[in-house]
């Protein structure tokens, strides 16, 4: 009986002093929650914050980097090589839930990667989550859910201009 009263102290002592894991929303993160909160959708919690760099090189024949930027408003040139910090957030009452609540493997909410440049929001990405057995076909949609198509009037057109003026 002594060994377990140690024991459950020891754990109660141990589970107090572990640090909150929990990511500290930066300045960045309380400007993106804002504009997130404006646009109406509900924050479940902050996932943390990222910094990512766009190479001129990265732009030719990456698919990735081509997703990404066919469902931003901006173009990427002024941001080449420079360090875009992306606070990510698990929001609801976004467009994508309704678009996927019917999905097997939907969790109900969406992820956000608002893209920022000194402190200013320059774009980003959103995603539906799924558990980790579920998986959907397609790519990113804006911050807005919306695709590459329904941004640019001629996708192809787009494509086009994409692949010959960073293919070079």
């Amino acid at each position: 009986m002594k060994w377990l009263l140690s024991l459950i102290v020891f754990v109660v002592v141990l589970t107090g002093c572990t640090k909150d894991p929990s990511p500290t929303l930066t300045h960045n993160g309380s400007l993106a929650k804002s504009y997130l909160n404006e646009k109406g959708y509900i924050i479940l919690s902050f996932q943390g914050q990222s910094t990512y760099s766009f190479p001129r090189r990265g732009l030719a024949g990456n698919d990735h980097d081509q997703d990404e930027w066919s469902v931003q408003r901006v173009k990427p040139d002024e941001y080449i090589d420079k360090k875009i910090n992306i606070e990510t957030f698990h929001v609801k009452n976004h467009p994508l839930d309704k678009m996927f609540k019917s999905e097997k493997g939907y969790l109900g909410k969406t992820r956000v990667d608002v893209w920022m440049y000194n402190g200013k929001i320059i774009g980003g990405t959103s995603f539906p989550v799924l558990n980790e057995r579920a998986s959907i076909v397609g790519g990113f949609y804006s911050l807005d859910g919306k695709t590459g198509e329904e941004i640019h009037r001629d996708y192809r057109a787009w494509l086009r201009e994409w692949q010959k003026k960073y293919q070079e």
